[in-house]
């Protein structure tokens, strides 16, 4: 499979990786140069966020515990699934 070219195909995509094949996929996505590369191809910030989001819920579903604390990753998943604190 080519690449996902829409913030769609990647859901669709990331939907169907399960085990050894998710974490694989999901280490190489959680890196510099594939952040550099989705923004070559323009995707905004928060495409590659919801992206990223889209990995680490894909753990949840596929019964995984969600990496953390990797070396060298982009950012921890664990942050991405963290509920954002209500403005008071």
């Amino acid at each position: 499979m080519d690449m996902p070219t829409t913030i769609e195909e990647w859901a669709s995509y990331i939907g169907t990786l399960t085990g050894d094949t998710l974490y694989s996929k999901a280490m190489a996505a959680n890196s510099i140069p594939f952040v550099r590369r989705l923004e070559e191809e323009r995707f905004a910030p928060s495409e590659t966020e919801s992206i990223l989001t889209m990995f680490a819920s894909q753990f949840q579903h596929d019964g995984q515990p969600v990496p953390s604390g990797v070396h060298g990753a982009y950012i921890d998943f664990n942050m991405l699934l963290e509920p954002m604190p209500s403005p008071t």
